[in-house]
């Protein structure tokens, strides 16, 4: 299952191909996430600089530079992956997280995961220095996580008035729903097989 990770950049333009921002502190918007090009250089404070992964980037409200501010509240960054051909109760979503702020949290189809990063509370530096390992299952959310179709996953992250951003690599595996022609020869073995129970009965 294709769930994209922050900071996909295929025609290099500077804007997340995959996410975009959906919500604002002046409250819902609809606007690009930009690739922070300067991620290697933001170092908040001496607790530590924004930690690196080799499969994402950071994404932000803009390309931003160290200490930049950006006002304070909440954000949300948002994209979308199909679940079309798969069983949505049997994907299992494994990845690491990071974000400059706290409070952080990952939604599925509107629903709180529970997911946060490394310490949720306001000025915790490990929150950006350090990456949180997650696993989001069908059972993680209140009613299940999944649905058939197109499915919404959203990084929530709450500003203190400096820089910010989030960082997700991601992946997805799930089983495919069988084929028409598997559930035949499935059922027509299954039928052999009471035939045969029935002869030797």
């Amino acid at each position: 299952v294709t769930i994209p990770s922050t900071g996909v950049d295929l025609n290099f333009d500077g804007i997340d191909d995959f996410y975009q921002i959906t919500y604002l502190p002046s409250g819902p918007t609809l606007q690009p996430a930009y690739v922070a090009s300067n991620q290697a250089t933001i170092c908040p404070n001496t607790g530590g600089c924004w930690v690196l992964s080799a499969l994402a980037n950071w994404i932000a409200p803009a390309d931003l530079q160290d200490e930049d501010p950006f006002p304070a509240g909440t954000y949300h960054y948002a994209t979308t992956f199909d679940l079309t051909g798969f069983v949505p109760s049997s994907l299992i979503i494994t990845g690491q997280w990071a974000a400059d702020g706290y409070g952080a949290n990952i939604w599925i189809n509107g629903k709180p995961t529970s997911v946060t990063t490394v310490d949720p509370q306001p000025g915790v530096w490990s929150n950006y220095a350090e990456l949180a390992s997650f696993v989001i299952t069908n059972a993680t959310c209140p009613g299940g996580c999944f649905q058939a179709g197109i499915n919404t996953l959203v990084l929530g992250v709450s500003n203190g008035g400096i820089e910010t951003g989030v960082l997700l690599q991601v992946s997805g595996e799930a089983e495919p729903i069988p084929e028409p022609a598997t559930l035949g020869a499935l059922a027509a073995g299954l039928a052999a097989l009471a035939v045969l129970h029935r002869k030797r009965s």
